[in-house]
């Protein structure tokens, strides 16, 4: 960041945390340069390609151990929206408490398009997509979050 700020010191310097893990702990943000923009996505859609509004899982939370597969299991869209909003507010929470007070802004989010063996493609309906989509925007919306 200080290679950057001396040379244009007005510069913003964006940086992520590796995926999946909290970013370092920085004592200050020097010149106030700093954006926390860290990535989300729902890590088992993404990989399954899948996405059916009946069940999502917490995989941050199970990945840290935080939750058993029942604590991290949520039901119907009115669940997703809830485990998305958790984990959302879990990486703005751990951001804040990490880097000295800068803004966060999420670099990426969303979902693949490719969901349920492309069947959206072939037929025209993407009611699944909006329903995925509006999940994962009312959660960065429920935190007031830039994105």
């Amino acid at each position: 960041k200080s290679a950057i700020t001396s040379v244009k010191p007005d510069y913003l310097v964006f940086f992520e945390a590796i995926p999946g893990h909290d970013p370092p702990v920085w004592a200050e943000n020097h010149h106030n340069s700093l954006v926390y923009a860290p990535h989300w996505y729902d890590l088992k859609s993404i990989f399954s390609k899948s996405f059916d509004g009946f069940v999502t899982h917490d995989v941050q939370a199970l990945s840290r151990g935080t939750k058993n597969v029942f604590q991290a299991s949520y039901f119907g869209i009115s669940g997703a929206k809830k485990n998305y909003k958790g984990q959302i507010q879990n990486i703005v929470r751990i951001g804040s408490a990490h880097l000295s007070p800068c803004p966060t802004l999420f670099g990426e989010c969303g979902i693949p398009m490719d969901l349920n063996d492309k069947k959206a493609f072939e037929t025209g309906d993407y009611t699944k997509h909006n329903m995925f989509l509006d999940a994962v925007i009312t959660a960065m919306e429920a935190n007031l979050i830039h994105f």
